[in-house]
């Protein structure tokens, strides 16, 4: 897994992102996957992992076709 990566993933885990920082983590495939199930320093649970990249990938899906996520809430809630 590249440095990026690791950092991409690390920031998965923390504060509120943009749409930019969960790029990497979107395209995840199965090498990065392993290797995250290796990682002993975080919970390795195959489940949480995919679901990870799964969100990360629906969630740039849902910004790209609204613009962003915001106004996908938005428009979703008749808020704006």
């Amino acid at each position: 897994m590249t440095e990026t990566a690791l950092t991409a993933w690390s920031s998965a885990r923390g504060a509120t992102l943009g749409t930019a920082a969960l790029c990497p983590v979107a395209r995840y495939g199965p090498d990065e996957r392993d290797l995250l199930m290796a990682d002993a320093g975080i919970v390795r649970n195959a489940a949480k992992i995919d679901a990870t990249i799964g969100n990360a990938a629906a969630l740039l899906a849902i910004s790209a076709e609204h613009d962003s996520f915001a106004a996908y809430l938005a428009s979703a809630f008749n808020t704006r």
